[in-house]
């Protein structure tokens, strides 16, 4: 797309300060079809949007008598080619502006001057993919996560593209083909294969990111090409991609903890929890802690109480957790999923770390400003960083499963069950210490012969 400055000067200088508005399109929309079929009718070459190459609309300068041109270049299945030139009526009046024609030569792609700003801001790759299914995809993202930090949706996105959707069209353009990359493609993310490509690698060599981190990329990636599915059904085939196993994930954390980039988990200890306490009782947000410092709870489970449906006389009943936070029309909801294991289950007051009471569960959950799972994250870290104290909000059911073996002498199916695990070598990770939890201890033989 180019223009020589030196050649504006000498075209018309008819509306010079007048602006290209969105609108005006339809008139040139209306125009294209008429356009189309009057090539039909005069028997020029006419083309097929499904199975001919259709390029994207350009500006050019043709000279310096014609001044600027607006057309695409199209190149048939069976090999002709021709232009479509746009008549000169409809940007006439903006010869003094550069940046107007090209505005509406942005407009003419689909797009509009934000979104093709935002485009290259996002620094996305061409393809057989337009760029604004991404862009209005992003869109659809930020949407979903409107009350989230920005500066992550934005990290989340630049993630999904660069990690994602970039490397895929760097195989291949051709979207029907992107599963057959499917296991190269985990491999890359994992990154621990010294074997790999200079072409191929998303990281650099030796570089390791977290699960979490390469989770959130085959989520995305997966989201967006269900909404290409969704949006333009007979165009984009319904793609999942699988691309790295449990057993992939468990070596990456391996070699993660042997580089010491993992760190362990730990249970809080009890003058350090009263602290906490103090803090988060009166805040509206950080106060539903307490519940899974109580009862172990993920923090996804505990924003999903209600003192209606999740309180009984002798035992909280866990049944579902949050999936994720719908916007619309701006009211906030909650949308809820099974809990990890699939399962509900029942743990009495009584295993509780405190023994809390049913009134002040009701009192915590009944006054709570429900936030976000990933705000409450970042709210904690905001109190772990004044008391300059260093725990994750799991660290909460670290140390209500480690107070079931410790205090309350509990055996390992019962801790299991109350807990939500359904392997022994889930609740395994919660126990560090072989003289404190001895097989003995835990009945492990038995609980082997049961299970």
């Amino acid at each position: 797309m180019t223009l020589a400055s030196d050649k504006l000067s000498e075209v018309s200088k008819i509306g010079r300060h007048k602006k290209f508005k969105k609108e005006d399109v339809s008139k040139i929309q209306k125009w294209l079809k008429e356009d189309f079929e009057e090539r039909k009718v005069k028997g020029r070459i006419i083309w097929n949007h499904q199975t001919d190459i259709i390029c994207k609309w350009g500006l050019y300068s043709e000279g310096e008598d014609k001044g600027p041109s607006i057309k695409r270049f199209i190149k048939r299945k069976d090999g002709k080619t021709t232009w479509q030139r746009l008549k000169k009526k409809f940007y006439k009046d903006f010869y003094q502006s550069q940046k107007e024609l090209e505005n509406i030569v942005i407009y003419l792609n689909g797009l509009d001057p934000a979104e093709h700003r935002a485009g290259i801001k996002y620094r996305l790759k061409e393809g057989y993919i337009p760029r604004v299914h991404v862009i209005n995809f992003c869109r659809e993202v930020k949407n979903n996560f409107l009350n989230d930090d920005k500066k992550d949706i934005e990290n989340r996105i630049n993630g999904f593209i660069n990690y994602g959707l970039n490397w895929f069209q760097n195989k291949t353009h051709k979207v029907n083909e992107w599963k057959k990359y499917d296991k190269k493609w985990g491999q890359c993310l994992l990154n621990y294969n010294e074997d790999i490509k200079d072409s191929d690698r998303i990281f650099p060599l030796g570089e390791l990111r977290s699960k979490n981190t390469i989770i959130r990329v085959i989520w995305l990636m997966n989201k967006f090409m269900e909404y290409l599915h969704q949006q333009y059904p007979n165009k984009y085939p319904p793609t999942y991609f699988d691309p790295i196993t449990n057993s992939q994930f468990r070596s990456l954390e391996m070699i993660r903890k042997q580089r010491g980039l993992v760190r362990d988990r730990k249970h809080i200890k009890s003058e350090h929890w009263e602290i906490i306490k103090r803090n988060i009782e009166n805040d509206p947000h950080l106060k539903i802690i307490e519940i899974c410092y109580e009862f172990g709870l993920r923090r996804s489970e505990a924003l999903a109480l209600s003192s209606v449906e999740n309180l009984f006389k002798d035992n909280l009943f866990v049944k579902e957790q949050v999936k994720c936070i719908d916007y619309t029309n701006g009211v906030m909801t909650r949308i809820f999923k099974p809990t990890k294991t699939g399962e509900t289950r029942r743990i009495p007051y009584k295993a509780s770390i405190s023994e809390i009471s049913i009134k002040r569960i009701a009192t915590i959950i009944d006054t709570f400003e429900f936030i976000s799972p990933n705000q409450l994250t970042k709210k904690w870290r905001v109190l772990m960083n004044e008391l300059n104290l260093d725990y994750d909000i799991h660290d909460c059911r670290h140390s209500f499963c480690r107070n079931l073996f410790k205090i309350k002498n509990l055996d390992i199916k019962t801790a299991m069950e109350y807990s939500g695990h359904k392997e022994l070598q889930s609740i395994n990770g919660y126990l560090r210490s072989k003289s404190e939890f001895s097989e003995e201890k835990l009945n492990l033989r038995d609980f082997r012969v049961v299970a």
